[in-house]
């Protein structure tokens, strides 16, 4: 499952973090490819640091379970660089990205994708199959709304057959994330031809 946001700051990373966690404490074991290389990425939020990523296991400075970071149950595997050179990459050294991934994943029950901002949109639509479903994190701000239905007709029009799973953050009451989502959904199924589906919504945090 890749999780992705129309804006920054909507809750993202820590969304990723927290699923990661809970789906550990439910008995399977996870993966979460970390794509963000800016500042508060996934890595910082953990208080991590890498010394080797899946970049360095394509180019052979590192086998591929040393870019591994295990915390609070999970691994975390940092992408960031190797996704952002995934166009310059040749032919070998793709078959051994795609090798090293097959092997890292071996016996896990879900990858979490950290989508970055800025290469989301190309990367997602280019490698996830028609069938797989994004978890789209959005707030009931205006501009959250808006920039997520902007992100989902996006990735629409690169891959029609794409299904989005929407959470709602920052979110005062049960009945307010209701309303959000079904003007989501209203719009959605008005004007593009993709399926949303609601899976819950994380209560504004005073504390935060």
């Amino acid at each position: 499952m890749t999780v992705v946001s129309g804006k920054s700051g909507v809750g993202r990373t820590s969304t990723t973090i927290n699923l990661a966690a809970a789906l550990v404490r439910s008995g399977k074991d996870v993966l979460v490819l970390d794509e963000n290389q800016t500042p508060n990425n996934l890595l910082d939020q953990l208080g991590m640091s890498a010394r080797y990523d899946l970049l360095d296991a394509v180019s052979g400075r590192c086998e591929p379970q040393q870019a591994l970071l295990p915390k609070h149950g999970f691994c975390v595997l940092p992408t960031a660089r190797a996704i952002a050179s995934l166009a310059r990459l040749d032919h070998v050294e793709r078959k051994c990205m795609e090798n090293s991934l097959t092997e890292l994943s071996s016996g896990m029950d879900v990858i979490l994708v950290d989508a970055a901002m800025h290469i989301q949109q190309a990367a997602i639509a280019s490698r996830m199959p028609s069938s797989a479903a994004l978890l789209v994190v959005a707030d009931a701000t205006t501009s959250g709304i808006t920039e997520s239905y902007a992100l989902i007709k996006r990735l629409a029009q690169m891959n029609a057959c794409l299904n989005f799973e929407i959470v709602l953050n920052k979110i005062s009451n049960e009945t307010e994330a209701a309303i959000v989502f079904g003007n989501m959904a209203k719009v959605a199924r008005r004007n593009l031809a993709v399926h949303m589906e609601y899976s819950g919504f994380i209560p504004y945090d005073d504390k935060l």
